[in-house]
């Protein structure tokens, strides 16, 4: 019992103690958190160089309201290679309480820039803060464009003022010399126009004699060149009727010769095509078939050849031609079909002969052979049984 109240005494003066480190605690976190400001950024961090870099922050108690209790505040900014630009430079209080500024003009090293502020508030007590900017060389581009747009502008407008007035003078000029040319041309006209009429009368009766006389000539040399041309086509009708004449009778003596080496080669087609009609399924020669076929095709070739043209291929020879060569390919398809069924049916008899009637042939000789062995056995017990009859009768009769 004694035990138990121990262990709970000690357990309430641990609680006890834990109560007052926890409180104390509290308190102390509580004023720190009470006496210490907050710091934002209240400036951007896109600039151009030679814009101006603001550097603002904005400095609140825990509630968010503005922190009175500021001695200072102070700025170091560093270039993109890490080097001091601006080092400690006094920030301003602003007009907007609890906001601290500083300003200065970017410079035209581009990149990324550090910029640290420290702030005194209290019993000597600082915070601090940092960020970065950018001085941007697109900006900076486009600033550097902007400025000579502007400046280009106030040129344009000085070059327009002048060319007006150039423009205006120039009208006065060109007006005046119009005007002046204007005259000059008109007095020319007139008097051009004059010598022309004076010139034209002049020239009137020589002008017509010279026609007259161009009209002769023309007249002369069209007549002999008639005369030339009509000669000229005389000769060449004469020249062209007897090259047709001649074209005609080689064209005659040539196709004489050549159709009577057609018809001699159709007859010879004629000739085979009725043989193999007659004799190709009835012939058992089939050499002799195949060169009948061979001799048809060479006679079919060179009528084939002469039909091989646009002038001839039209024509009922060529049409004939054509059909015959089906027709006889179609006869030679049978006939070769004809000799493979009777090569079938002839190997098919070959290999019953030699194949099952042989079989059937050796099958039977061997029963032969067995029926003539038990024949021979039947004769000898037949023989054997004849004895003993005949010795049996002997026996009965001799008792």
């Amino acid at each position: 019992m004694n035990r138990k109240r121990k262990i709970i005494l000690s357990t309430v003066v641990l609680v006890a103690l834990f109560s007052v480190i926890f409180v104390q605690s509290a308190y102390v976190n509580g004023k720190e958190l009470i006496d210490s400001p907050e710091v934002m950024w209240v400036s951007h961090t896109e600039y151009w160089s030679g814009d101006d870099v603001s550097t603002i922050v904005r400095l609140t108690d825990y509630r968010g309201e503005p922190y009175s209790n500021v001695q200072d505040c102070t700025v170091t900014i560093k270039y993109p290679d890490k080097t001091d630009w601006i080092v400690d430079a006094a920030m301003s209080e602003s007009t907007v309480s609890g906001n601290w500024y500083h300003t200065d003009v970017a410079p035209y090293t581009q990149g990324t820039y550090e910029q640290e502020v420290t702030c005194t508030y209290g019993a000597s007590k600082t915070v601090k803060t940092s960020q970065s900017f950018h001085i941007n060389p697109a900006l900076t581009q486009i600033q550097n464009i902007s400025a000579d747009l502007t400046a280009q502008t106030a040129l344009l407008t000085d070059v327009q003022g002048s060319i007006s007035a150039q423009i205006v003078s120039t009208n006065d000029t060109i007006n005046l010399n119009v005007d002046e040319s204007e005259t000059t041309i008109t007095t020319l006209i007139n008097t051009v126009e004059g010598d022309l009429s004076n010139q034209m009368a002049t020239l009137g009766t020589n002008v017509d004699a010279q026609i007259v006389d161009v009209n002769t000539s023309l007249s002369g040399q069209l007549g002999d060149t008639q005369v030339s041309i009509e000669t000229n086509l005389g000769n060449t009708e004469t020249t062209l009727s007897d090259l047709m004449t001649t074209l005609d009778s080689n064209l005659k003596t040539y196709l004489t010769v050549y159709l009577d080496d057609i018809n001699g080669t159709l007859t010879s087609v004629y000739t085979d095509t009725q043989w193999l009609s007659l004799n190709a399924m009835n012939q058992e020669d089939a050499a002799l078939i195949q060169a009948r076929f061979d001799t048809v095709d060479t006679n079919l070739e060179l009528i084939e050849d002469f039909c091989s043209n646009s002038q001839t291929n039209v024509s009922d020879l060529c049409g004939e031609v054509t059909n015959l060569r089906i027709v006889i390919d179609t006869m030679r398809a049978e006939q070769t079909g004809y000799y493979t069924d009777l090569n079938q049916t002839t190997l098919n008899t070959w290999n019953l002969l030699s194949g099952e009637i042989a079989t059937e042939i050796d099958s039977l000789l061997v029963d032969i052979g067995i029926i003539r062995t038990q024949t021979t056995a039947i004769n000898e017990t037949l023989s054997a049984i004849r004895q003993e009859q005949l010795e049996e009768i002997r026996i009965h009769t001799i008792s």
